[in-house]
């Protein structure tokens, strides 16, 4: 089988997994009735179905969307002479967060896939990590709210690649996929309704209204 079709359908699996309702599954079970809202996140069910739902929805995703891909992608990797393995992890992460942020089997509807992401980097490379919770973890100590400070993590994401245009780009990539779900969140915006106010802050404070 060709090098590249092997790549593609291991990344077209990753994406599947990262489609994968593990939140909407989760929550519909916990409350015994279909979930309504269009809000399938880590952040939604921890405070509004229980602590212990978003606790197993954490395990959940992190044995189904982080690790089972980054192990079988460290498998892909040692067994395939595919030059920089990892470019194949970051390609990795990127499919699995916009499987997330836009699952085929919920009507395209999804998580902001924050917590994927911070999961993933990990194992793809811990400095990197620290570097985007640490800016975020800085704004909780001082009580001010962390949604800004993740945007601005995630614009800063692409210097981390600093030396390797490869990686910036793809590092670009990722941090479109994840500002484009906090600006259309889970819906498609007319245009009467694309004011600046509102696309300003659902970037920045990811929400309408401030």
């Amino acid at each position: 089988m060709p090098l590249t079709l092997i790549i593609m359908l291991f990344l077209v699996s990753c994406w599947l997994l990262g489609s994968i309702p593990t939140a909407f599954l989760i929550c519909t079970i916990w409350n015994k009735k279909p979930l309504t809202t269009g809000n399938f996140g880590f952040t939604y069910t921890f405070k509004n179905v229980g602590k212990t739902a978003g606790i197993l929805l954490l395990f959940s995703e992190f044995i189904i969307k982080v690790l089972i891909p980054m192990v079988v992608s460290n498998i892909v990797i040692s067994k395939i002479d595919i030059g920089d393995g990892e470019i194949v992890k970051l390609l990795t992460i990127i499919c699995v967060v916009t499987g997330n942020a836009w699952s085929i089997f919920t009507k395209m509807k999804g998580g902001r896939s924050v917590l994927i992401l911070y999961l993933s980097l990990v194992f793809w490379n811990p400095i990197v990590w620290m570097f985007v919770v640490t800016i975020p973890l800085c704004s909780m100590l001082m009580d001010e709210d962390t949604a800004p400070f993740v945007a601005l993590a995630l614009i800063l994401l692409p210097i981390m690649g600093y030396g390797d245009l490869t990686t910036q780009a793809l590092l670009g990539l990722l941090v479109c996929i994840m500002l484009s779900k906090r600006v259309t969140a889970n819906q498609i915006l007319k245009l009467p309704q694309m004011n600046t106010r509102l696309l300003f802050n659902r970037l920045l404070f990811d929400r309408d209204n401030v």
